[in-house]
């Protein structure tokens, strides 16, 4: 009792210098994580990912340290270096919905469509009526030529978000290498509905068109991708012929 008395305070204050340097090493992870995610912001990428070896080094078990370290190899065009961080992400963290996503897109953009498909699935369990997700796996099945699944995806993603511009454009493109070409102006007449500024959206009906031997709907359609040309535009002067070739075509009284 007599040595509790006397050295008491001794334990006491080593304890807390004990919390003290726990709560500061808590303090330095943040600060270097703030710092690191600030670095993101300025596109200094390669300083953030300095900060976060630092930060793997202290804790190999955080997934987020390496979520954002995949966020900047995919930045800086190291997409192998990117799938393998966020691997790890999931694989610490199952339910990491916004990794399992970044995964499953560097993996497609990099053309690894089939690993890419198993992690967008992974992220739509988690998720199932994602726009994203689904418009990444309707996109994933196009690719692979799985015309018919992603043609169902597409009008999931439309039933979901019926005012989206991008699931029309990309299921005319679809219903189009598929065959369908009336599906497919379909689909791409209610995209120029809800984008009517987008002017590869007329390319593509101008083309169904003529392809069907309907020529006055071709015209029509070359002189609406004339009218929503975008400035500088590399092949306005191709559209322009084409636009005249077809137009002198048609009989005199049907010249528009």
């Amino acid at each position: 009792m007599v040595w509790i008395r006397k050295h008491g305070w001794k334990i006491v204050a080593g304890s807390i210098i004990v919390i003290i340097l726990m709560r500061s090493f808590d303090m330095s992870t943040a600060a270097i994580m703030h710092r690191a995610r600030r670095h993101q912001q300025h596109a200094q990428y390669h300083k953030a990912l300095a900060l976060y070896e630092k930060l793997r080094a202290r804790n190999t078990k955080n997934a987020d340290v390496y979520y954002q370290m995949g966020l900047c190899y995919d930045k800086i065009e190291k997409p192998r270096e990117a799938a393998e961080a966020l691997t790890q992400a999931v694989t610490l963290r199952k339910t990491f919905f916004d990794a399992w996503l970044m995964l499953g897109y560097v993996q497609a953009t990099e053309g690894w469509y089939t690993r890419a498909l198993t992690a967008l699935n992974e992220a739509r369990t988690l998720r199932h009526n994602s726009y994203a997700v689904n418009m990444d796996i309707a996109n994933v099945y196009a690719q692979l030529g799985r015309y018919e699944n992603a043609v169902h995806t597409y009008q999931k993603v439309i039933e979901l978000y019926p005012d989206k511009f991008l699931p029309y454009y990309h299921l005319g493109i679809t219903e189009d290498l598929a065959g369908h070409p009336d599906e497919s102006i379909t689909a791409f007449k209610k995209a120029a509905e809800l984008k009517p500024a987008f002017a590869d959206t007329y390319t593509y009906l101008a083309t169904l068109y003529e392809g069907k031997g309907d020529t006055e709907e071709a015209v029509y359609y070359w002189k609406k991708r004339l009218d929503n040309a975008p400035r500088h535009d590399a092949g306005a002067i191709a559209v322009r012929n084409k636009y005249y070739e077809l137009r002198d075509r048609l009989r005199p009284d049907e010249k528009i």
